[in-house]
């Protein structure tokens, strides 16, 4: 019985592990989803605008608008160009289907399974380890520091922090194994500047992530 289990397993290893994320990410974010409170941080008000905006966009034919006509006290502000979009159409869409709070909380469910699943595979290419890529992934996606983002509505670091691992393998495989693989650090990086245009979270892992997968290499 525990041998077919095991046999099963490894048949369809990615779609359990993929499963499993799911399951971890909903988990994660359910507490407060329960709440039916968005918590309050210095971000909040100007993200919730944004993506009200786009929706407001959305509802009326013109998905690219470079400026505010119905939030940001409708004066046609132009800050809503001076930030990435792209990842909140994710928010944005959702608000077709879901009530605002329920939109922003799926949205996170969603990042947070995108960040643990590139995790893994991002540590599977530099550790061709199953196992290690995942303690990696449940470490990196599940820590303090992405609840915290959570909690303080830090929209911008947030959605630029599942693509770091993504751009760390891709540099490790342009420098050490396959540079025809150079595509997936430019993935990386595009990830991380359509999430933000303040790479600090970034700064704040670049010490730690490169030690990390060079030891899982070695």
């Amino acid at each position: 019985m525990y041998q077919q289990l095991l046999s099963k397993f490894r048949q369809h290893q990615g779609l359990v592990i993929n499963l499993g994320f799911f399951c971890l990410s909903l988990l994660a974010v359910l507490p407060f989803w329960l709440t039916m409170h968005v918590y309050s941080g210095p971000d909040l008000q100007f993200h919730l605008s944004r993506i009200e905006e786009m929706l407001a966009n959305l509802q009326n034919g013109a998905p690219f608008s470079h400026i505010a006509t119905r939030t940001f006290n409708q004066i046609g502000d132009a800050v809503v160009a001076c930030y990435p979009w792209i990842w909140l159409y994710i928010f944005a869409g959702l608000r077709f289907v879901l009530s605002p709070i329920s939109a922003i909380y799926f949205a996170y469910v969603l990042v947070v399974f995108a960040t643990l699943v590139i995790a893994y595979y991002s540590m599977k290419l530099v550790s061709k380890s199953s196992r290690i890529s995942f303690y990696f992934a449940i470490l990196y996606g599940l820590t303090t520091y992405l609840v915290m983002e959570i909690i303080t509505t830090q929209f911008g670091e947030f959605l630029a922090y599942p693509f770091i691992p993504l751009a760390f393998a891709g540099l490790y495989e342009v420098m050490f194994d396959d540079s025809n693989r150079w595509y997936l650090l430019t993935i990386g990086i595009t990830g991380i500047m359509y999430g933000t245009d303040d790479v600090d979270c970034g700064h704040r892992l670049i010490g730690v992530l490169p030690g990390l997968f060079h030891q899982a290499a070695g």
